[in-house]
This record gives C-alpha cells, structure tokens and sequence, in this order.
C-alpha cells in the first residue's frame, strides 16, 4: 500500500513522530520493508567502498513487478565496471576479492570465494572492459552486460545473454553462516 511513497510521506500519513512511525511499520510488515535511497551520486559512497575492508554483498528484496534498488541487478557490474574501469577505485583483481573471498571469509563460508582444488565452483567469466550495469531507478529490472558465463558449483547456469537449461536439481545450495570466522586481510 505504501509503494512509490517516501519515508517522510509515510510518516505524515501516520500522524506519528518519525522514529515511532518507521518503527511500527517495520513490526507490521515483519521488517520486510524495502527503502530505496535515491542517489545519483556515487561519489558519495567512494571512500567507504574503496576501503580495503569494503565487501560487496546485496541485501535488496526482490519483487519482481515491484519498486526495487538498481543495484539489485547491477551491483557487481557497478564494482567491476564502473569502480574500476572508470573511477579507478581499485584494481579488479582487487574488486573480484572484494566479490568473493572476503564476504565468504566474512561469513565463514568454507570452501567459497577462491577458484583453488577442492573449493566450490562458483565462477562468473566476464569482460573487464565491457561489464556495465544498465538498471536505473526509474527501470530498475536490467540485466547487465559483459557477463559471459556464471556457474554454480560447476553447473553452466547462464550463458549467451539467457539463463541455462539446468534440469529440475537446482545445482545451488543454502549456506549456514559460521559463527567463528576471520575477516579476511
């Protein structure tokens, strides 16, 4: 009922202090609620994403007819297109780090994040001088493009622009967050 609306829209219909207000409708929808801070400038969030400790994981909600961030397509392709190629953030060595082994060191995920024997085959091919994210805020479903190839534990599950035939055993699988972990270095 409240999509397309701003927070301090919702807040004046409420007739409620802000903090009271925001807090309610969290515990009314579960806290599934979705914010999608509009801002076109990216130089905002350059120190905190160039910072060595900086991972990248998406926390948006999907809906799929529905009001969603643009980087819920374009997050990875942001990282690898824009901060490296053009604003020179980072190197994308640096970048694909920041995409695998440190969130998986991170979370304790064992055996994720790094292309070595014995470790999940979780690997994205793509081309560093044309991988670019398209969505935007006001048509955020855009896929991005430079990506060649993604498998997940080994199983072809995109290619040639289209999702792959994968069969009806999904080759992905749920992970547990380990409770002792390290931040990677």
């Amino acid at each position: 009922a409240y999509v397309g609306q701003t927070a301090a829209e919702y807040v004046a219909r409420s007739g409620k202090r802000a903090a009271d207000a925001l807090a309610d409708l969290l515990i009314a929808e579960n806290l599934a609620v979705l914010c999608v801070i509009r801002s076109e400038d990216d130089a905002l969030i350059d120190p905190f994403v160039a910072h060595p400790r900086f991972m990248l994981g998406s926390d948006g909600i999907f809906f799929a007819d529905g009001q969603i961030h643009p980087r819920m397509y374009g997050s990875a392709a942001r990282v690898l297109g824009t901060m490296v190629r053009e604003r020179r953030l980072f190197s994308i060595e640096e970048a694909v780090r920041k995409l695998s082994a440190i969130p998986a060191g991170r979370f304790g995920l064992v055996d994720r994040g790094e292309i070595r024997p014995g470790a999940f085959a979780d690997v994205v091919l793509f081309d560093p001088s044309t991988i670019s994210d398209h969505a935007t805020y006001d048509s955020p479903h855009q896929l991005s493009t430079g990506v060649e190839r993604v498998l997940v534990n080994g199983v072809e599950v995109f290619a040639g622009g289209k999702a792959s035939e994968i069969g009806p055993e999904l080759p992905g699988r749920a992970l547990r967050f380990k409770e002792s972990f390290t931040v990677a270095d």
